[in-house]
């Protein structure tokens, strides 16, 4: 027979009930653990067929980088405290190191050992100037419509809460955001490049 609540039981023996799990507070910390969960699971899932990126990732891989593995390399970053990618001979900026007129589109969320995941805010009629990406999982966090140049000309993509896509790396390429939404972007770099 159950006791009613209040009676009998732990509390009446004088125990009191284990403390509750921490819970995710914020949407950044909920985000960025989903992100690194999705990142870890993604090659489990296969992508729905409604999703506008296919499962190649090649509506997101713009082109293929030039440089090999072998050029990427890793320096010490004193703005965010971590490690900078760039790429022998390559010009542009990382997309953590790119902005938009000025300012940063992109903040760091970590950075560690395995991998290094960054957050992307592009307002309407905001954009990311030129730069380039190694190897890398990106999530869209807010959905939104940008226009993307690259080497292989200029197209609109629009991408909806819930995408994700895996590219090999992209070259250069710059964007802007044409839709009337902020779009929100989550991309995770593995560091066995």
């Amino acid at each position: 027979m159950r006791e009613a609540p209040g009676a009998g039981g732990a509390a009446a023996a004088g125990f009191s009930a284990p403390p509750r799990p921490r819970t995710l507070s914020s949407k950044r910390e909920r985000g960025a653990v989903a992100a690194i969960l999705c990142f870890l699971a993604a090659p489990a899932f296969a992508q729905p067929t409604d999703n506008p990126i296919p499962a190649s990732g090649g509506a997101i891989i713009f082109g293929e980088p030039e440089a090999g593995a072998k050029d990427l390399v890793y320096r010490p970053d004193e703005i965010s405290g971590g490690l900078r990618f760039s790429i022998k001979g390559q010009s542009n900026p990382h997309a953590l190191d790119a902005g938009w007129k000025g300012e940063k589109t992109c903040a760091l969320l970590d950075d560690n050992a395995a991998m290094r995941a960054f957050r992307c805010v592009f307002a309407s009629g905001a954009g990311h100037e030129r730069h380039f990406h190694p190897k890398h999982w990106g999530y869209v966090v807010e959905g939104g419509t940008m226009r993307v140049t690259d080497g292989k000309g200029v197209r609109d993509l629009k991408m909806k809460a819930g995408d994700s896509w895996w590219s090999d790396g992209v070259e250069w390429h710059e964007a802007f955001n044409i839709g009337d939404t902020t779009a929100i972007y989550v991309i995770v770099e593995p560091k066995d490049q």
